[in-house]
């Protein structure tokens, strides 16, 4: 309660955890080949999501389309680590650079937005027609609009069904994404890739509420939810959204019945819906990451930590996803514990 009434009332500091392998370097960068992302933390639903977005961004880059993907343990949390091609630069505010360039669009034309609420309205034959010009446009080769599409939503169920991954309020989401692309900066990516996060932003129209710290019930915190003034200036982490934002295309949605389904998730219902997501250690290239993140292996309970570890999987991680009102939230995540 006196955090959340003072959220301005200082500074978080780095903390220095002793590391697990007492021979890995102290700096965020391992060799000249590599960069170690130290500022997300792997078992936080938004970090790892915001991982994955800045991967899958950075490997449509002709510069970076080599990069490699892994975790590695680094001062108490998994980080992602991006290894890098000879010809590709491994210096971060190149990094940066390259990331803002490719996140840089019309905020009414991300992809994400690309059926709009008044197609939902419209009835089902001009939505039809929207899905249908999206498949024709597709290809092997070129398939990124089919790709949001089909993580969002699909023709063959209930219009008004969402994505598992959509935790903001419907009739905030277009708003809040809008209001991501607009507002991001280098600064805001390099506070989240490689600094503390301090949650220093405002979470009022730049948040997919993919943080567990946004579950506002009235207990939990010193102001009324619905009237809370901090929303407008601290609570957020405006560079994690928008990366995360970016790997919505890496969990395609299906539609089971009036439901839409997603990959990552278990259970319909608000009392048995949870995201599972796994951390390896091995390298991985942007297609393999996709294989990897719908194997079904990863929502076995019965699996054994030999089994995980036998196709790379080191950890897994899981959260809720609950209803306080009529707002989605993600639980704080925990470490799946398996058989031996």
């Amino acid at each position: 309660w006196y955090a959340s009434a003072n959220s301005n009332c200082g500074k978080i500091e780095e903390l220095n955890f002793p590391s697990i392998n007492q021979h890995q370097p102290r700096s965020s960068r391992s060799t000249n080949s590599e960069i170690l992302l130290a500022g997300i933390d792997g078992s936080r639903p938004l970090g790892f999501l915001a991982a994955l977005g800045a991967f899958r961004v950075l490997a449509m880059h002709p510069d970076y389309c080599r990069t490699k993907f892994s975790w590695r343990r680094h001062q108490g949390a998994w980080r992602p680590l991006l290894t890098f091609n000879e010809t590709e630069s491994s210096v971060e505010h190149e990094l940066i650079s390259s990331l803002l360039d490719l996140l840089h669009c019309d905020p009414k034309k991300h992809p994400s937005l690309m059926i709009p609420e008044s197609l939902t309205l419209a009835g089902i034959e001009n939505r039809r027609r929207c899905f249908q010009r999206i498949c024709n446009d597709a290809n092997y080769a070129k398939r990124l609009n089919a790709d949001w599409l089909s993580s969002v939503a699909s023709d063959a169920t209930n219009p008004e069904a969402i994505s598992q991954m959509q935790t903001s309020r419907r009739d905030y989401h277009s708003i809040a994404i809008e209001g991501l692309i607009d507002s991001t900066s280098a600064t805001h990516l390099q506070r989240t890739l490689f600094d503390v996060w301090d949650y220093a932003d405002p979470i009022a129209g730049a948040s997919l509420h993919l943080e567990p710290r946004e579950d506002r019930r009235h207990a939990y915190q010193w102001h009324t939810p619905s009237g809370d003034p901090t929303r407008k200036s601290t609570g957020g982490m405006i560079g994690a959204n928008r990366l995360a934002l970016e790997a919505w295309p890496l969990f395609q949605s299906l539609p089971l019945k009036d439901r839409l389904v997603t990959t990552g998730f278990t259970g319909l219902r608000v009392s048995n819906t949870k995201f599972t997501w796994p951390v390896w250690t091995s390298p991985i290239s942007s297609e393999i990451l996709k294989t990897l993140l719908s194997l079904k292996a990863i929502q076995d309970s019965q699996i054994t930590n030999e089994e995980l570890m036998s196709i790379g999987i080191e950890e897994l991680f899981q959260c809720d996803r609950i209803l306080v009102g009529k707002t989605p939230n993600l639980t704080s995540a925990r470490a799946v514990q398996h058989q031996t």
